[in-house]
């Protein structure tokens, strides 16, 4: 016979769960915006990894990068299909709007 847990122990292994879930995929949205501003905006790592593209796909691989390395990275830690792809979505929104508006302006 199993030692049987209260439903009460159960909900909040699954709230703390759910929290650490979100913490986590927080820091990676954050982390992944990082790491891809400093590969292509301050050394000339991803940009030099574009040469082998054709020249019509570096926009759309330049845009979607960061969203799908956040995807993966993120599918590491939870197995919820839907918090996955809205870290990547996520994640492609505010590099677009990083990289038209917000650091042009820094840059002034």
């Amino acid at each position: 016979m199993g030692i049987e847990q209260p439903v009460g122990v159960i909900y909040m292994q699954s709230k703390n769960r759910n929290r650490n879930e979100n913490i986590i995929g927080v820091l990676i949205v954050i982390g992944t915006l990082t790491v891809y501003h400093f590969l292509s905006i301050e050394t000339t790592v991803i940009p030099g990894l574009f040469h082998y593209l054709p020249q019509k796909l570096i926009p759309y691989f330049f845009v979607v990068l960061p969203g799908v390395l956040c995807g993966c990275i993120f599918a590491m830690f939870t197995r919820n299909m839907v918090k996955i792809l809205l870290a990547g979505i996520l994640t492609i929104i505010l590099w677009i709007y990083w990289f038209s508006a917000i650091f042009p302006a820094l840059t002034l």
